[in-house]
């Protein structure tokens, strides 16, 4: 069976570049039924975003795929990654730029774990922080302040982060736990949100078509791809939810 969507180095490139913005599009659907959203501030934060994925890019070409980088292209991004932590902090507060500095200190250094042997960990902090902590700010600069429940929402993003993070660091991940990784994402994700989407959440299930995708592939893009698909499959559910019942 001849899989072209992962054979494709565009294809991966493509899903490489447009999963990022699922780190803070989850803190920005949740804030709807709260507040006008700033859309100013949400696109400052994607440029950041977008920027640290940049770089993220030229750092695992050096240290995971022994590549060279050009350290102009590196100064010029750093450059204006400085200029929007500079925005957060005049227009939301000290504080948001601190959050901000921590999150572009981890996700630029990660590959640096790799000297200690840390992948493991390097792979799990990344997850949190992108999951977590930059979607929890895409909430707060909309309303000003963070909501207990956006953890609920935020929760089943941690599995298919986690495996796309596995993956930039070009590992490969057995047949039988890509399994275990489709069936965890699922069931987690569906019940974690059955409490308030009831039936509304078994329309996640519709992602799973393209399951054979992932599961039959021996190719590393094939995680990506799963993720990809899983996440953009669970924000079309909660935006559809959110403003139908908003």
């Amino acid at each position: 069976m001849k899989l072209s969507l992962l054979n494709s180095k565009k294809n991966a490139k493509f899903f490489y570049f447009i999963f990022p913005t699922f780190y803070i599009l989850f803190g920005l659907i949740y804030a709807i039924p709260f507040s006008t959203l700033n859309i100013i501030s949400f696109f400052v934060l994607y440029l950041f975003v977008l920027l640290n994925q940049l770089l993220e890019t030229y750092f695992r070409n050096y240290f995971i795929l022994k590549m060279k980088f050009h350290k102009k292209n590196i100064g010029i991004l750093e450059f204006f990654i400085g200029l929007s932590l500079l925005y957060f902090i005049i227009m939301h507060s000290w504080v948001s730029g601190l959050l901000l500095v921590c999150y572009t200190l981890m996700v630029q250094g990660k590959y640096l774990f790799i000297h200690y042997g840390l992948d493991f960990l390097s792979i799990s902090l990344t997850t949190l922080f992108k999951s977590l902590l930059l979607n929890i700010f895409g909430f707060y600069i909309h309303t000003g302040f963070i909501s207990n429940t956006i953890f609920i929402y935020l929760l089943p993003l941690i599995i298919p982060i986690f495996s796309y993070e596995y993956y930039t660091w070009n590992k490969v991940i057995p047949n039988n736990v890509k399994y275990l990784i489709a069936i965890l994402s699922y069931l987690l994700t569906i019940t974690l949100t059955w409490s308030i989407l009831s039936w509304w959440s078994l329309l996640l299930l519709l992602s799973a078509i393209l399951l054979p995708l992932f599961l039959l592939s021996n190719k590393k893009q094939s995680i990506l791809f799963f993720s990809t698909t899983f996440t953009l499959n669970y924000f079309i559910l909660l935006l559809v939810f959110i403003l139908v019942y908003s």
